[in-house]
């Protein structure tokens, strides 16, 4: 089993605390490339970047959204990609390895998503359309994949890849 780094797991905590915080925040380092687009006063989007070659985009639209992404030491050509439309709705992702993409996309309201990926060549890549649903990845290893696409309301899914090579796609309605 893959253990992840103490380091690690404080960017994690740390990224998961700043989803309560206001405004806009990114920390760079080693040329890594961010894009925030917040939709208004009362959103959060916080992107932090270690690790070399990593890009990161949170695009919001609406009221009260929260996202972060976390790409931590370590890490290299990274992609963690947020979208929001709506209200209240809040997406985390945390990435440490290489070549791992996260794509969250969320329409609606009161929705949430969550990636975690330690290891390389992971993919994630959800699509809620509704209210109040709950998406979680949590992967730890290579070559994984998960896809969910949530259309309603109410629906939770969740998935926790430990190994390598695993695959996961639901669509739920």
């Amino acid at each position: 089993m893959n253990r992840i780094p103490l380091q690690i797991l404080r960017q994690i905590l740390f990224a998961s605390l700043c989803l309560t915080a206001s405004g806009v925040y990114a920390f760079d380092d080693l040329s890594p490339t961010s894009d925030l687009s917040l939709g208004s006063s009362s959103s959060a989007a916080t992107v932090r970047q270690h690790g070399a070659l990593n890009r990161a985009s949170i695009d919001q639209q609406g009221r009260q959204q929260q996202a972060l992404v976390s790409q931590a030491q370590g890490s290299r050509g990274g992609d963690a990609h947020i979208l929001q439309a709506g209200t209240d709705n809040t997406a985390l992702i945390a990435q440490y390895g290489i070549n791992n993409l996260a794509s969250l996309s969320q329409t609606g309201e009161g929705n949430q998503a969550l990636a975690v990926q330690a290891g390389n060549n992971n993919m994630v890549n959800f699509t809620q359309f509704g209210n109040r649903n709950s998406a979680a990845a949590v992967q730890m290893g290579s070559g994984n994949s998960a896809t969910f696409g949530q259309f309603g309301t109410g629906i939770t899914n969740r998935v926790t890849q430990i190994g390598n090579n695993m695959h996961a796609s639901v669509i739920t309605q």
